[in-house]
């Protein structure tokens, strides 16, 4: 729950440097990353973490399926805007990205009223629902069986956006299932990125990288206290 280091930018020889500084030994006691879809990420994990086991953030996914039912919506409005009914589903973005408990009656309503009109935003909606399950499964092997069903159906579907999504998940299903041994997420680290942009935005920015890693690591425990 601390940051131990850091460097500058995203690519893959940036992430190097940083498990070079790290060093062989404390990389060989890694026993799993939890880190997003970026592949630069995976191959520097890969390289120096040969032993380690790389699970995939299960909020990252939830990302892209969110991002694939707004495709779907965007799609629907745009056809709509030709054929009729785009009254009916502009203005309703975040309708289709809340969880179902947490809308209210009257967004409920709103839902329900598309849906009867429109299929592809039904089936959209019924699959984002649906997957909330999956990281409701105890064992891998659950979770393996309901995204091999889930996947199917998104196959099945028709829509685009959700059949991109399929095979996204399948590519990368060995890193997704992993959680199911390990349960990390970077849930963590998200918290403390929050915590360094209110500590940027607090100094109106830095223009030294090195100053301002040490005032993140001072304001997260990493650094003793002076």
């Amino acid at each position: 729950r601390e940051v131990i280091g850091g460097v500058l930018g995203r690519e893959q020889e940036a992430v190097n440097r940083f498990f070079r500084r790290f060093g062989k030994e404390a990389c060989a006691r890694v026993e799993a990353v939890c880190t997003d879809l970026w592949s630069a990420y995976h191959n520097s994990v890969k390289r120096y973490m040969k032993q380690a086991t790389m699970v995939f953030d299960k909020f990252h996914v939830f990302g892209y399926l969110s991002d694939a039912i707004d495709q779907v919506r965007r799609d629907e409005q745009n056809r709509t805007l030709k054929e009729g009914g785009y009254e009916l589903i502009k203005g309703s973005r975040w309708l289709w990205l809340k969880s179902r408990t947490k809308l209210k009656r009257k967004e409920q309503q709103s839902l329900e009223e598309i849906m009867v009109q429109n299929r592809n935003l039904q089936k959209a909606y019924l699959l984002k629902e649906d997957f909330a399950d999956f990281y409701a499964c105890q064992s891998r092997e659950e979770a393996q069986s309901f995204l091999k069903d889930w996947t199917r159906r998104c196959e099945r579907s028709g829509l685009l956006p959700f059949k991109d999504l399929a095979k996204r998940l399948n590519r990368w299903k060995k890193g997704i299932l992993a959680y199911f041994e390990h349960r990390i997420t970077n849930a963590v680290s998200e918290g403390i990125n929050n915590k360094i942009k209110v500590l940027k935005r607090r100094s109106y920015g830095f223009h030294d990288f090195k100053y301002f890693l040490l005032k993140i690591m001072g304001a997260t425990g990493a650094l003793p206290a002076l």
